[in-house]
C-alpha cells in the first residue's frame, strides 16, 4: 500500500507541481519570519535562573523553621523552596522574551 511517497523506501522531499513524481527537494517553508526564540536569549535565560536560584537559596535559609535538623536540612528546604520561585522565573522570562519578539516584529508588509 503506498501512503503518497510516506512510506520507507520513498526518497526525501516533496511532490512536483503535476502531483505525479516524488523530487529530492524539500518543501518550501516560510523563512521570512525570525525565530522568537534563539540559542543566545535561551543560555541568557538559563544563567540568569542559575544565578537567581543561588540567591534565593542563601535568601531563604534564614527563613527555613528546621534549625533542629541541621544545615543540610535547611539547605534542602531553602533549595526546594528556590527551585519553584526559580522555575517561575524562568518560565516569565521566556514568555517575556518571545512577547517582546513578536511585538518588534512588523505586522503588515508596508511596516518593513
Amino acid at each position: 500500500m503506498d501512503y503518497g511517497g510516506l512510506g520507507r523506501g520513498s526518497p526525501a522531499g516533496g511532490i512536483d507541481s503535476q502531483g505525479e513524481k516524488p523530487t529530492n527537494k524539500p518543501p518550501p517553508m516560510d523563512n521570512l519570519k525570525p525565530k522568537l526564540v534563539t540559542t543566545r536569549g535561551a543560555i541568557i535565560d538559563v544563567v540568569l535562573t542559575v544565578i537567581f536560584f543561588l540567591w534565593m537559596t542563601t535568601v531563604l535559609k534564614k527563613h527555613v523553621p528546621w534549625e533542629e535538623a541541621g544545615a543540610t536540612a535547611v539547605l534542602l528546604g531553602a533549595a526546594y523552596c528556590s527551585l519553584c520561585l526559580s522555575g517561575v522565573l524562568w518560565m516569565a522570562l521566556s514568555l517575556f522574551r518571545v512577547t517582546l519578539a513578536d511585538q518588534m516584529l512588523p505586522k503588515s508588509p508596508d511596516q518593513r
